[in-house]
């Protein structure tokens, strides 16, 4: 199963979101400052927005339906290249821009695209051109990567092959596991997908159609998922129909992708937050100990010369955030917002393996 983001534009609203989403992670993936940086908005960005989208909707089921390969390839070609000596003439219709502006139908998608290849500077189209190539790269590899296993595929396998449709998870008891690595840009693919499938459950939400949560397990979100709107479906996720379970190594981890302001806001809303044996997570154990109060602690100091002892009393915290931290392997600390949480156990997964073999027991006996 591959993703297409072009199979779930149903308007033209939804194709500059997906466009937005595209251009705002582009650079997931790639090394340096530029490359961790996904917030959205600048310049390039907001010019390519609208071209970038009137592909997308031609190339969705509302255009031609032919997906992202033939944006893949219009976006390669403005389709308004002038002919010199006897070069031939190039096949009418061939994947585009002008073809995309034919295709699309909503003339506010489709203007700006048509005033980027006939009335813009050259150097000013091809710095659009750039940044639309950029934001469709992950797609790029994706489509390398089955090309590759393609050979290795029957031929019954290759026809089973199909983009997914977000409409897969309506079923309560769906799963989906996404599998983006690392290095390269196709997080970037990642991301696009995750935002698509909480803008469906957010409509269903706001529609009074939800009839179950999904629950959104985001491992290592900052390298393989660092979604752009994050902290807003953080903030909103009682109302997206989502629960959204990410991890991380470390909290810092936040920092460095998403910026200082973000991570401690992000550390902020989460409602609750486990905290593991090695996790020197200092910010979120001192919050936790302050729920605790303050109170009167007495400390007693002995002098081993002279053999007296003396007593003083300090006001102050009732407990240390050192005292929080998980002692042992099998020991987390699972803090919950306005409390100072609690100590939980996590056992080893051979142990942990009979209590869920006789919990799914119990549930199969309840459902017959």
């Amino acid at each position: 199963m591959v993703t297409d983001p072009t199979r779930m534009i149903t308007s033209a609203h939804e194709a500059l979101t997906v466009a937005e989403t595209m251009l705002a992670t582009s650079g997931v993936g790639f090394s340096g400052a530029g490359g961790n940086a996904v917030a959205a908005g600048g310049l390039w960005e907001s010019q390519a927005a609208p071209p970038l989208a009137c592909l997308l909707y031609a190339a969705s089921p509302l255009g031609n339906g032919l997906g992202m390969p033939w944006v893949l390839d219009a976006v390669q070609d403005f389709g308004i290249d002038e002919l010199e000596g006897d070069q031939q003439i190039p096949e009418i219709g061939r994947p585009s821009w002008l073809t995309a502006y034919g295709l699309c139908e909503q003339p506010k998608l489709a203007a700006p695209l048509y005033a980027v290849i006939a009335g813009m500077d050259s150097r000013l189209r091809d710095s659009i051109k750039i940044t639309v190539s950029k934001a469709v790269t992950p797609w790029l590899r994706l489509g390398l990567s089955a090309d590759e296993g393609a050979p290795y595929l029957s031929a019954v396998d290759r026809i089973a092959v199909e983009s997914f449709d977000v409409r897969m998870l309506d079923e309560p008891d769906a799963t989906l596991f996404v599998i983006a690595p690392n290095t390269g840009s196709v997080a970037g693919a990642a991301v696009a997908l995750i935002d698509s499938i909480v803008r469906h459950f957010r409509r269903k939400m706001a529609n009074h159609q939800l009839t179950h949560r999904l629950l959104l397990e985001l491992d290592e979100v900052c390298n393989a998922c660092p979604l752009p709107d994050l902290l807003t479906y953080v903030g909103e996720s009682a109302g997206l129909g989502v629960n959204i379970l990410a991890t991380v190594q470390a909290s810092s981890h936040f920092d460095v992708v998403f910026g200082p302001k973000y991570a401690d806001a992000l550390r902020d809303m989460f409602p609750g937050t486990l905290i593991m044996y090695g996790a020197h997570e200092r910010y979120l154990l001192e919050q936790a100990s302050h729920w605790l109060g303050e109170t009167t602690r007495r400390t007693e100091s002995y002098e081993p010369t002279g053999g007296s002892r003396g007593q003083s009393s300090q006001f102050g915290q009732a407990i240390g955030w050192q005292e929080l931290l998980p002692q042992t392997r099998e020991e987390a600390q699972l803090l919950q917002r306005g409390t100072a949480g609690e100590r939980v156990v996590i056992p080893d997964w051979s142990e942990f393996l009979p209590f869920f073999d006789q919990a799914v027991q119990r549930r199969i006996k309840k459902a017959q």
